[in-house]
């Protein structure tokens, strides 16, 4: 295999740190090694990042979640909290036919997902509010199902009211995961 400079494996002595491949974290006890020390694996790591870009960047430690990841999941965590913890009855039993009472529900909503996550760029916050409002104030969910899904029986029991719960829920965490990847970045 041959390295950008053109030189060969053994030759090339760029300094690479063995801890950046291990665990993604500089360790200043760790010893500076030739690519050409390195087992197979690592060498194919380090020549792809050298590829990719002269400084040596990159993280291999995959044990660990990514920050995106991690934001994501507490987003998941805030609207649970948000949509079932802290909604009120008058909230719950209004937010259909009353604007308030869902404009209320989904600022608590959007605190909580903000608030746990930690993620508060304006953007992200008018986006989630306007989404769930949307969801929640409107006939969404059974216009998806009976409509577009054509599950006839989607309001009927034994399938309700679970069944709303179930995909009023799955639609609000495709909501925070589109606007996660798009929008948010994953980062405060």
């Amino acid at each position: 295999m041959r390295f950008p400079s053109g030189e060969n494996d053994a030759s090339n002595t760029r300094p690479v740190n063995p801890a950046m491949i291990a665990g993604g974290y500089p360790a200043a006890d760790v010893p500076v090694v030739s690519p050409a020390s390195l087992d197979p694996l690592k060498k194919v790591i380090v020549q792809s990042a050298l590829r990719s870009k002269n400084t040596f960047q990159l993280s291999c430690d995959f044990s660990k979640p990514t920050r995106q990841l991690m934001n994501l999941t507490l987003a998941i965590v805030g609207h649970l909290a948000g949509d079932f913890l802290l909604q009120s009855d008058w909230m719950a039993n209004n937010k259909k036919q009353n604007s308030l009472a869902c404009a209320v529900h989904c600022l608590l909503w959007t605190a909580s997902v903000c608030a746990f996550s930690g993620c508060w760029k304006p953007l992200v916050v008018a986006l989630l509010f306007a989404t769930h409002f949307v969801q929640d104030r409107t006939q969404f969910i059974p216009f998806w199902m009976m409509r577009v899904v054509r599950q006839s029986q989607f309001a009927s029991p034994p399938s309700a009211p679970w069944s709303f719960i179930v995909v009023d829920n799955v639609w609000h965490v495709v909501a925070i995961a589109l606007i996660w990847r798009f929008v948010a970045g994953g980062t405060n």
